[in-house]
């Protein structure tokens, strides 16, 4: 390896010279085999075609197949790639993981966000770009609008592997009164996840329950069960 003179260089040559010192040494070398025969690493292999198995190497996946699509293309610069990230982040981060409270009057669920920062991730009112041609956009409506496109793709594909997951994860799909859902909407705000409580719900002949009531923020209403997205309890 060559390179010029600086001190991070000379830093970075001694590092790795004491880490070559210490791996030649037989106490390390004995550590690092009492440590392989004590722990007994045992490697598991996810099913064939069940990505959501895979947990956050499957969402790592997810963002950069819809982040490709978004971008297709286009080469942006530094600042706007870095703005358009930070705002996936955000959205990435707002996803609704758990509940916390069945308050008819307001649900209370858990994020990422109120993790790193605390608080819930939102974003300004804003006009829906999505169908507007981006030459026709300055630099800031451009990349709100392939922010919107991202969250479009992406939310809708997350809450179809939420449906999925209770699947796994609970003896029975049915939605019962008491339940914190997710609405499926076909036009929501990015980073916005209309909650609401399940108040009642209506089997068919058969038993099964299709159609359901649930209290929202803003009312009452009469949704598919295929439209609602129940979250895990905490």
């Amino acid at each position: 390896m060559y390179s010029d003179n600086g001190t991070n260089f000379f830093g970075a040559n001694k590092e790795l010279g004491e880490i070559y010192k210490l791996h030649d040494t037989p106490e390390f070398k004995d550590s690092i085999a009492s440590f392989a025969l004590s722990k007994r690493i045992i490697w598991h292999f996810n099913l064939s075609l069940f990505p959501h198995f895979g947990g956050l190497e499957a969402a790592v996946k997810s963002f950069r197949d819809h982040l490709k699509r978004v971008l297709k293309d286009l080469t942006l610069t530094y600042k706007q790639i870095n703005t358009l990230l930070i705002e996936i982040e955000g959205i990435l981060n707002s996803q609704s993981l758990c509940s916390l409270s069945a308050d008819t009057n307001d649900p209370l669920v858990i994020t990422p966000a109120h993790l790193l920062v605390g608080r819930l991730i939102t974003f300004l009112p804003e006009t829906n770009l999505v169908s507007v041609s981006s030459n026709r956009l300055a630099i800031y409506k451009f990349i709100t609008k392939m922010r919107q496109d991202f969250w479009n793709k992406w939310h809708k594909e997350y809450l179809n592997e939420l449906q999925t997951r209770q699947k796994w994860i609970k003896s029975s799909s049915n939605i019962k009164a008491g339940t914190v859902v997710i609405l499926m909407e076909d036009n929501p705000v990015s980073a916005r996840w209309p909650l609401g409580i399940v108040t009642e719900v209506f089997p068919g002949n058969d038993g099964v329950a299709r159609v359901a009531s649930v209290r929202t923020a803003i009312g009452v209403y009469k949704r598919n069960i295929t439209r609602l997205c129940p979250l895990l309890t905490d």
